[in-house]
């Protein structure tokens, strides 16, 4: 078809933008990166032609060049052409609702490539939005806040419950149905939870247990995010100041509270240690997308970037710590693939973990030792009966490891 056109429009008809688009995606799927950038990069120009640089219509393109991006190990790259993704959103709908739509997709890719103050100040600009033009939904306020309370988490804020609060203010006058006053009011008594505000917790929960007792009835994981990384005491925080890092530091971790923002100082003896330490950094509780990328720093040089894959369901490590892990003849993807943990435990009235034990055989050590560490750290909503809190004993959960392809944005 493409050459049909070609031979009798030219080769710059405006009738092959679509042929080769869908060219390009099959390129790309087959694995022909470089042959499907060109064809993709030719349909742009097309479109540019056409439409002007800022059409609408290149979003299909642009979408295929970041997913390329990926697939090459270029996340800065497709992180310029999702900003520009926005850019062509506020220039092309400034009154409609598909400027939300794109805002809401590039919050999700900062949120999922670790730029949670970016993420942040996008989602801050929807609520400017619904301050202005209240959503008919009630869905999609409870879905803002909720994902403003994850990013402040995941920046490392112990006041995410304020967000929930600010949904649950705004929603009073709504009438809200079942299904969302039971999401809204879970969610506020997560957010307590994970602040440990325990009373506050236990009154949001009792606001809805008692009309939705199978939602209640055996301890779950908080519908938040939570990093949760052991550090050592008296630990110092830098700015990111080349000058500065240079006195008295040689060696320099990015601070996993501060990731935009500060370092944590590491000794020379303790960065020797790393490749020996357990799993140091895992995401709770679990989510249905099975990895994200995480842009960081380099231990070896604080101005490089590197990505790290987070695999894992429902806790979630870093790939290559997880491969460190593992005994040196199974450190291979497809082991990581066959990974596979069940761990019994009891959860108790407060959402702790107690007698935690891992039931199944032949697990690396260190790896049997991070899940154990997993649950204990994880503060689970626990179970209700008759509107109070009660023990749960023999839960079960399965850990695995599985490594899906596909756009991370996707998962």
């Amino acid at each position: 078809q493409i050459s049909d056109i070609e031979a009798t429009e030219g080769e710059l008809s405006f009738r092959l933008i679509d042929p080769l688009i869908s060219l390009a995606e099959v390129q790309g799927q087959l694995g022909d990166h470089t042959s499907a950038r060109e064809t993709a990069l030719r349909a742009q120009h097309l479109l540019h032609r056409r439409d002007g640089v800022l059409t609408a219509e290149q979003n299909r393109v642009l979408d295929l060049l970041i997913e390329l991006d990926l697939k090459d190990n270029e996340p800065w790259a497709a992180n310029r052409l999702m900003s520009f993704k926005k850019h062509l959103a506020d220039r092309n709908w400034p009154e409609s609702p598909e400027l939300i739509v794109a805002w809401q997709e590039l919050a999700s890719w900062y949120q999922d490539t670790g730029q949670y103050r970016s993420a942040r100040k996008v989602l801050e600009d929807i609520e400017a939005v619904y301050d202005e033009h209240p959503p008919a939904d009630p869905d999609r306020l409870i879905d803002l806040y909720q994902r403003l309370a994850v990013i402040r988490r995941l920046e490392g804020s112990c006041c995410s419950y304020k967000y929930l609060e600010t949904a649950r203010d705004k929603l009073a006058g709504t009438e809200l149905g079942q299904d969302q006053k039971l999401r809204l009011y879970s969610l506020l008594g997560d957010a307590y939870l994970l602040s440990q505000r325990d009373e506050q917790a236990l009154m949001a929960y009792q606001t809805v247990s008692n009309d939705f007792p199978d939602a209640f009835a055996s301890p779950a994981m908080p519908q938040q995010f939570e990093l949760l990384y052991p550090r050592p005491a008296n630990n110092k925080t830098f700015v990111r100041d080349e000058g500065r890092i240079n006195v008295n530091l040689r060696l320099a971790l990015q601070h996993p509270e501060h990731p935009d923002s500060g370092l944590k100082e590491v000794s020379e003896r303790e960065f020797m240690q790393l490749p020996d330490l357990i799993p140091q950094g895992f995401l709770l509780p679990g989510h249905e997308r099975d990895y994200q990328l995480k842009i960081d720093d380099n231990y070896n040089n604080i101005t490089e970037q590197r990505v790290h894959r987070l695999v894992g369901f429902p806790y979630q490590y870093y790939y290559d710590q997880v491969i460190e892990a593992l005994p040196f003849d199974q450190q291979t993807p497809e082991s990581v693939n066959d990974l596979q943990l069940v761990l019994q435990f009891s959860v108790d009235e407060r959402g702790h973990a107690e007698d935690v034990e891992c039931l199944t055989d032949d697990v690396p050590p260190r790896l049997r030792k991070t899940l154990i560490t997993s649950i204990r750290r994880t503060q689970f909503r626990p179970a209700f009966e008759n509107g109070r809190p009660v023990k749960t004993d023999d839960m079960t959960l399965t850990q695995s490891f599985r490594i899906q392809q596909g756009k991370p944005q996707d998962r």
